[in-house]
């Protein structure tokens, strides 16, 4: 669930509607971290007495589980150690990241360590942008790729890509693949068959820049919320295992729940 100022405006248009033209009209909003009761408010009719009906289905389509780790346990396998690694005041990736996050896949990648029997392993990592998805992917490739013949397959995933080229990460062929993804498969799309999520908890927002009317895309923490849906994109088929590069303490105590709408953010002039 991506929600942008183009869904922004279309929720705040329809409750105008709702409300003035059409209350008998009914609207269904579907998604699985949404919060609920605070678009159950939005949505309320002043006229209608009754406030509007939200039906849980749960989880029960959910068939296996989903392990969550942190950057505590990814931290184990080098050297790399605070503020050298992560600077919460600065969202971004540091090189001892960079270094830290590719040892880590690679070694997710040999069955041994992954725990995995067959050499069909579908790493997903989530990064903030393109820039960052070339970086990672340039480090990677040169990376030795600890027990395996084969150098795993390597796939780009983003909004500037052709159709085509989206296509070949949802190739289901023979070897171990890493998928590195901008926020578009949080929601916008589902890979099959992922085993592990690295999950860089980053995001790119548009955003205001200093005090003029010009927006500019801005690397932030992304929210529990963003993290969560994530998370989903595993433990489909098989058990899934999510890697969060952040500390557990900042992730549940300093993490927004819920990401700032974008309508409030960015100059309309280009929507209205």
């Amino acid at each position: 669930r991506l929600i942008d100022v183009d869904t922004d405006l279309l929720i705040a248009i329809t409750r105008q509607f709702l409300s003035s033209n059409s209350p008998h009209t009914k609207i269904v909003l579907m998604s699985a971290t949404m919060d609920s009761n605070q678009l159950m408010e939005f949505f309320k009719i002043p006229s209608h007495e009754d406030l509007p009906p939200i039906i849980n289905i749960g989880d029960e389509t959910r068939r296996f589980p989903i392990e969550i780790q942190y950057l505590e346990e990814v931290e184990k396998l080098g050297k790399e150690r605070g503020k050298d690694i992560i600077n919460y005041e600065k969202p971004g990736i540091s090189e001892c990241m960079y270094k830290l996050a590719v040892r880590f896949v690679s070694l997710l990648l040999y069955p041994a360590v992954a725990k995995e029997s067959s050499r069909n392993i579908t790493v997903l990592v989530f990064l903030p942008g393109i820039h960052e998805i070339e970086t990672f992917k340039k480090l990677l490739s040169a990376e030795v790729i600890v027990g395996t013949k084969d150098q795993a397959t390597i796939h780009i995933l983003h909004s500037m890509l052709s159709t085509e080229d989206q296509k070949k990460a949802f190739a289901t062929g023979s070897g171990s693949q890493v998928i590195l993804s901008t926020n578009i498969s949080e929601s916008s799309v589902t890979i099959p068959n992922v085993t592990f999520i690295v999950d860089f908890c980053l995001t790119k927002y548009n955003g205001k820049v200093g005090g003029s009317h010009m927006s500019s895309l801005i690397t932030e923490w992304a929210t529990q919320n963003n993290c969560t849906q994530r998370a989903g994109r595993t433990g489909r088929i098989k058990q899934g295992i999510v890697y969060r590069l952040v500390h557990q303490s900042f992730y549940e105590k300093r993490m927004k729940k819920f990401p700032k709408p974008e309508i409030l953010s960015i100059p309309l002039e280009s929507v209205i």
